[in-house]
């Protein structure tokens, strides 16, 4: 890496807004051998790039934590305050969630992608978050509890009917961010919430993703569950084109391992003391996943 231009002396004022746009001058080899999302420089991209590898393009960098950033003479680009500093190192970008080539090379912005923000499937309405959904969301959790707590301390957090307006509220906006998509599954022609879902834990590079759920406890037992499941696996194959999406859970967990089962996804391993339960023991986890039907 060499050249590195526009870095601002100070926060300007898209900062506070928690997106950051620095322009860089890299090496070709950057665009031949990928971003590095995080930690050290990896054996992986050629620390010495080739003659032919030695043409500059000018990429964007997206951060999307505030902060000052500026750089030192090596070449090394360190933020003051709460900041992922973003490190320029001989052919590998680290610390930075994805770049975009402002020429014909470069990797499209997840924010920038399109795509349907509802479907549905036989019995089930699924789609985004919206605003407005909290009296119903919170309505629904609090009469899962005593099936939701066990697994997963994220329902503590609905202690209000605003608490879970602000949690549908962020959900929306991650899911306009391309971050998280979670989904709420309705039953068709009514305003009931049968359960939340939707894709986590996203790798756009591949694409993968790994499927959550839970179901409301006066649904139970009818298969909605499932159904939603099989219908956010093919919204992933066919609208994300993803190539793996995974299901995790407890073994403990059967309900949850069931739904893996029916919806079709294949058990790979279990992986030990992965884990640690809401009660704070150590837990296994079972790894399922499916990927997209063969030609």
């Amino acid at each position: 890496m060499r050249d590195l231009r526009g870095v601002p002396g100070e926060a300007p004022p898209q900062l506070r807004a928690q997106e950051f746009t620095l322009e860089v001058v890299a090496r070709q080899s950057f665009f031949e051998h990928g971003v590095q999302r995080g930690g050290p420089a990896s054996p992986r991209y050629p620390s010495v790039p080739s003659k032919s590898q030695t043409k500059n393009r000018t990429i964007r960098v997206f951060c999307p934590r505030s902060g000052d950033r500026t750089m030192n003479g090596r070449g090394l680009l360190w933020s003051r305050g709460p900041a992922w500093p973003l490190r320029m190192r001989r052919g590998g970008l680290s610390g930075v969630c994805w770049a975009e080539a402002t020429g014909e090379v470069g990797v499209r912005p997840p924010i920038l992608r399109d795509f349907p923000e509802a479907f549905q499937t036989e019995r089930l309405l699924i789609r985004s978050p919206m605003p407005g959904d909290g009296p119903e969301l919170h309505a629904a959790v609090r009469e899962s509890m005593g099936e939701l707590l066990p697994w997963m301390p994220w329902p503590r957090e609905h202690g209000t009917v605003e608490d879970s307006e602000a949690s549908a509220r962020g959900a929306r906006a991650r899911f306009l961010a391309r971050t998280e998509l979670r989904m709420h599954f309705f039953l068709k022609g009514t305003d009931t919430l049968v359960g939340s879902s939707g894709l986590h834990r996203i790798d756009w590079e591949v694409p993968k993703f790994e499927i959550g759920y839970w179901c409301r406890t006066g649904m139970t037992g009818r298969g909605y569950t499932t159904e939603a499941v099989r219908g956010i696996a093919a919204f992933a194959f066919d609208a994300l084109a993803a190539k793996r999406v995974e299901i995790r859970c407890d073994p403990l967990n059967r309900p949850s391992a069931r739904v893996a089962e029916r919806a079709g996804f294949l058990l790979e391993g279990e992986l030990r003391n992965d884990a640690l339960g809401t009660d704070g023991s150590v837990r296994n986890t079972l790894v399922f996943s499916t990927i997209p039907p063969g030609p």
